[in-house]
């Protein structure tokens, strides 16, 4: 399944309804994009918010939960 898309002057482009649904992609979903040789790859990621409970449950360090929290603020993770 393939489509064209027009990039806007901020860079972003709509997915197609048809690419979104076969996919169940929606409003607020992540993706992650990668750049393989010349092209851009996009694929369906939890979000960040998700994995961030799951440590909380299996890691109790107040120091690495600090670090956790500064490398999101500043958009590292």
């Amino acid at each position: 399944m393939t489509g064209i898309v027009k990039m806007s002057s901020k860079g972003q482009v709509v997915i197609p309804r048809e690419l979104r649904d076969r996919l169940g992609l929606k409003a607020g979903d992540y993706l992650l994009v990668q750049l393989e040789d010349d092209e851009v790859k996009l694929k369906k990621v939890e979000p960040i918010e998700k994995f961030k409970g799951i440590l909380r449950k299996s890691v109790n360090d107040p120091e690495l939960e600090d670090s956790f929290e500064e490398a999101m603020a500043k958009g590292e993770v």
